[in-house]
């Protein structure tokens, strides 16, 4: 597991941020599907479940959307 989020991590860049952020814009809250290649939004939905069963893509990535108003400080181990 830890070996996969540190691989996951350093996919990350400033970059990727950015296209993620201009991505979930018009979302102001709830979940997002993206494709496995993070370029397009294939759903969205008021809850987790809603939005799996929209997506219909077994390997979508599922993005928790905050309102702006909130703060988000990930826990990394």
């Amino acid at each position: 597991m830890k070996e996969s989020l540190r691989h996951y991590e350093s996919r990350i860049s400033r970059m990727t941020i950015r296209r993620l952020a201009e991505l979930l814009k018009p979302y102001q809250s709830g979940w997002v599907a993206l494709s496995t290649d993070e370029q397009e939004i294939l759903a969205a939905g008021e809850t987790l479940h809603e939005t799996r069963k929209r997506a219909a893509e077994p390997d979508a990535i599922f993005v928790k959307v905050i309102p702006p108003t909130q703060g988000y400080l990930p826990l990394l181990s």
